[in-house]
């Protein structure tokens, strides 16, 4: 209820609704608070509560005005609580628990948030552990390509924590071994997705600029194959991305006199040519037959290759903007869901330091987009 009055209440901008929205979330987290104290967590209900409200803060959540302590908004905070509350749930069970049918559905829709949100947190996911990798729990509904190409991504948030880890190391000799074990478990990640990218075949070039026009979507099959197509190129913009800082923060070039400028990296190259990939294409999920909730599919996509452009295109002091981060930043003007995704991809300033929306930028890019 609280999701079908918010998404009304968006589109019509009546504010009624959206009071009435908020009314109607505030008395279903009362509902759970009571729900989980009389039943047992396993109850697979409970685990749909907790999915539905993660998604109604991705998309409605407190005003993005609203700062708490350690500088993270109210909405940041709530949606991280959801996904912390609902990976304690799984863990909970174990990855050996007897689910029912909807309860392994449950599992099979959420487990993209629950890996990219430690990808956001640049922490190894709970879920990368061999126990967890090889249930099957995650593939008894069906060993869907997004499921295969979700095993591959898992493993995803480890590396950029490994990555972080080198950059503290105490000794080189110690940045030095870790190094070598990350480009080991880098170069594994890339030979998976690369068999992936075998398996899927020709399907993948449909919306790829470079391949051919974009063309629009027709139905859903269109949808599904493009929303395969965009968590694909991230996960090939994060392992890349990696990889290129891997190379050009080699311990033993450091020792040599220091890094290159990042594009010296043809890896950093390649991750490049994947967040353009996105943003040619990502403005077709805020259009018709895509549904209205398209945008939260679009937002992990979106949210990572415009992160990847800006960090780019500002490095070293440079002033770049591409046309294509420019694509990215146009979905933002998306009525109506596209500006719900782009406040909370600028909820998150406050603690990467990114600004998503480049609001030094606003008062002259949307002009040059029109014309696009």
């Amino acid at each position: 209820m609280a999701l079908s009055t918010a998404t009304l209440g968006a589109e019509n901008n009546d504010n009624n609704l959206k009071a009435k929205s908020l009314q109607a979330y505030g008395l279903a987290m009362k509902q759970l608070a009571v729900s989980l104290k009389q039943q047992s967590p396993h109850n697979d209900g409970v685990l749909a509560a907790v999915q539905l409200m993660r998604t109604f803060e991705l998309l409605f959540g407190a005003d993005p005005e609203s700062q708490e302590t350690g500088g993270l908004s109210s909405q940041t905070q709530s949606f991280r609580r959801h996904i912390d509350g609902e990976t304690s749930l799984i863990l909970s069970r174990g990855p050996n628990d007897t689910w029912s049918s909807s309860g392994r559905q449950l599992l099979a829709d959420g487990r993209l948030s629950l890996i990219t949100a430690y990808i956001s947190r640049r922490w190894r996911s709970p879920f990368s552990h061999p126990e967890w990798k090889q249930a099957r729990l995650w593939h008894s509904v069906a060993d869907s390509p997004i499921n295969k190409l979700l095993d591959i991504m898992v493993e995803i948030p480890g590396l950029l924590q490994d990555l972080d880890v080198m950059r503290q190391a105490p000794t080189p000799e110690e940045a030095q071994k870790l190094h070598t074990d990350l480009s080991a478990k880098c170069e594994a990640c890339e030979l998976a997705l690369l068999a992936w990218e075998v398996e899927i075949g020709d399907d993948l070039r449909t919306y790829d600029y470079t391949a051919n026009t974009v063309p629009l979507p027709q139905n859903e099959d269109d949808l599904a194959l493009l929303y395969l197509s965009h968590l694909y190129w991230m996960s090939c913009l994060m392992l890349f991305s990696t990889m290129g800082f891997c190379e050009l923060e080699d311990p033993r070039a450091k020792a040599e006199g220091g890094f290159g400028d990042l594009l010296s990296s043809s890896a950093q190259r390649t991750a490049m040519s994947y967040a353009y990939r996105i943003a040619h294409s990502i403005d077709l999920l805020f259009q018709p037959p895509a549904g209205t909730y398209s945008a939260a599919a679009s937002f992990f996509p979106l949210g990572n290759a415009l992160r990847y452009l800006i960090m780019l295109e500002t490095y070293g002091s440079q002033n770049i903007l591409s046309k294509e981060r420019l694509m990215l930043i146009k979905a933002f003007k998306r009525p109506f869901l596209g500006s719900f995704v782009g406040r909370f991809l600028r909820n998150l300033q406050a603690d990467d330091g990114i600004d998503y929306n480049d609001q030094g930028l606003a008062t002259h890019i949307f002009d040059k987009i029109a014309v696009m």
